[in-house]
């Protein structure tokens, strides 16, 4: 991004597209040291422009929210050096693979502190299985109860807890949903 000019549309085009395929990313903020040429050069100015700048890209890129931010300078190099680092964790990222046990025992703790939110319906939905089927990005499958949904904003909050307890910057998570193939019997 040029922070000079701010976002614009070809950017959120491509931030929409970017999250549409699922791969890595990281925003480069570049034309820093323009910013910097403009304001006084206080450290509390300098932080707060900063703050500032993440609140605006977050805000006009909503879907890659996930992506970390490098405020960088190609005219002066501030920055630059940590891109190569920055790139290599996020693949690593992608890769990431969580074992069927952690998942297992995960379930219970995300379950306890948010109560599933039901799309549809009267039943409220019971989630019976989580696990990982997929990396690069890291792919997840939730196997709830037969003619059941879950609202869309569980999922959100289920990718959350997921980055929470698993570093996956810079990585999108796919989460599909399943519903078991026949209702259980008492």
């Amino acid at each position: 991004l040029d922070t000079a000019t701010g976002i614009d549309v070809q950017d959120k085009h491509l931030a929409g597209m970017i999250n549409e395929i699922g791969v890595g990313v990281i925003i480069i903020a570049n034309k820093w040291d323009l910013l910097q040429e403009t304001k006084t050069n206080t450290q509390k100015k300098q932080i707060k422009e900063h703050d500032t700048l993440l609140k605006v890209i977050h805000y006009s890129l909503p879907g890659i929210t996930f992506a970390p931010i490098v405020f960088t300078s190609a005219l002066n190099g501030h920055n630059v050096h940590k891109l190569l680092a920055l790139a290599l964790e996020v693949h690593k990222n992608r890769q990431q693979k969580i074992s069927k046990n952690e998942m297992e025992a995960l379930l219970p703790k995300l379950i306890l502190y948010h109560r599933p939110v039901k799309s549809k319906g009267t039943i409220h939905p019971v989630i019976k299985r989580i696990k990982q089927i997929g990396a690069s990005p890291p792919t997840f499958k939730i196997i709830i109860g037969y003619q059941q949904t879950l609202h869309h904003s569980y999922l959100k909050y289920l990718e959350n807890r997921l980055r929470e307890f698993y570093d996956f910057t810079g990585s999108p998570i796919k989460i599909i949903v399943e519903q078991a193939i026949q209702p259980e019997l008492s």
